[in-house]
């Protein structure tokens, strides 16, 4: 969980800290059903690109760091967006808090 405290684009521990980042930015896009349509594979994946295939099989829905683990999915889905969209850059247009996401870029929202 101490890994999202690192994110100036995450407000878990900060909850305005990423706004700070996107004010005065004129467009933006909220993703409002981000627990609704993410696939379940993608988290599993994640972790076991982060600590390995046994961690991955066993990680039990609820856990204490399942919630973390889902944002921090969401994050590396917003990296991979942005990407795609701007190659080799350093995308921080965005802020995050849980499952709520504003993308502060039309096309990296629409990539999303």
């Amino acid at each position: 969980m101490g890994v999202l405290s690192h994110l100036r684009t995450d407000g878990t521990f900060h909850q305005t800290r990423p706004l700070r980042y996107i004010c005065g930015i004129r467009n933006g896009f909220s993703y409002d059903s981000a627990t609704d349509s993410l696939p379940v594979v993608l988290t599993p994946g994640l972790l076991e690109a982060l600590f390995g295939n046994h961690l991955a099989e066993s990680w039990p829905l609820g856990f204490y760091s399942s919630w973390p683990m889902f944002t921090l999915t969401l994050h590396m889905l917003v990296w991979l967006s942005a990407e795609r969209v701007y190659p080799r850059g350093r995308f921080l247009n965005y802020a995050m808090l849980g499952d709520d996401l504003v993308i502060a870029d039309q096309k990296v929202a629409t990539e999303y």
